[in-house]
């Protein structure tokens, strides 16, 4: 089975990581940047660059661009956390990254963070809308409170999306993060199961 272009799952069980030096770690990292990358990452890149060549108020990709970056955004927490199945932890997901992450700590607060999941993640992923007063925009601050609703810049948010993705990288990539790297491991051997 292929976990990322040019991986196979084989490709990633037969490393030893269990040395923390080992070059191998390079090629965990590598791995999973080529599963992440193409999936997430470079889709949203296109749908942005697409978007911006349209006038602002016949812009369209919001949603599908806000689908992705919430996928991402699950795809990260388990990977960080070493989560097998998220089945019903979702909101918590949510909370948890928009408020602790560093990328985006400063932006949400546990009011915003609910929003989003409730109004903007559940609401596409379930109803193909927005709930509530809840908006996606591409212009504007990141977030905006309306009346126990937000509005999200989405390009501002992928923004921040993509230097999370780029801070956990290099987190993965330093030697002394044993816990987030056994976290790593665990959901990666998961995945390659």
């Amino acid at each position: 089975m292929e976990v990322a272009k040019g991986f196979k799952n084989t490709d990633f069980q037969k490393l030893d990581l269990s040395d923390p030096d080992s070059t191998d770690w390079n090629t965990a990292i590598d791995i999973f940047i080529k599963r992440i990358e193409p999936r997430y990452l470079e889709p949203v890149r296109i749908l942005i660059a697409e978007d911006s060549k349209l006038d602002v108020r016949d812009r369209r990709f919001g949603f599908t661009i806000t689908a992705i970056m919430c996928l991402l955004i699950e795809t990260l927490y388990c990977f960080q956390k070493g989560i097998l199945d998220n089945t019903g932890n979702a909101g918590i997901t949510f909370r948890e990254f928009l408020t602790e992450s560093d990328s985006f700590k400063d932006h949400f607060d546990e009011e915003s963070a609910s929003a989003f999941y409730n109004h903007i993640r559940n609401g596409i992923l379930h109803q193909a809308e927005t709930k509530e007063k809840s908006r996606i925009r591409d212009v504007g601050p990141l977030v905006r409170k309306i009346d126990g609703s937000i509005a999200i810049n989405r390009t501002e948010f992928f923004n921040l999306l993509e230097n999370e993705f780029h801070s956990y990288i290099d987190q993965l990539a330093d030697t002394s993060n044993t816990e987030l790297r056994a976290a790593f491991i665990t959901k990666m051997n998961h995945v390659c199961s």
